[in-house]
């Protein structure tokens, strides 16, 4: 499976920051799942797929993070939402 980043390398210019945060969250830790949900929308499992975590386009997340990624996310820009 391509991760988000390839897929968006072969069929954009310009990756928006939304685009970055994708790729900066998907290597920063190890996920069991990455699923897109369409453009505005990735689901992050964790914890054996028994936790989830989502993030918008508008820079809002939901759901539960591994406890050292929500500061590093709060601080470019996101707001959580448990």
């Amino acid at each position: 499976m391509k991760k988000y980043r390839e897929f968006l390398r072969e069929n954009t210019k310009t990756p928006t920051k939304y685009d970055e945060l994708l790729w900066w969250l998907e290597d920063e830790y190890e996920w069991d799942y990455v699923e897109s949900e369409g453009l505005r929308r990735t689901r992050f499992d964790w914890r054996d797929g028994g936790i989830s975590f989502w993030l918008n386009d508008d820079m809002t997340g939901e759901g539960q993070l591994p406890e050292r990624l929500k500061d590093k996310l709060e601080k470019k820009g996101v707001k959580i939402y448990n």
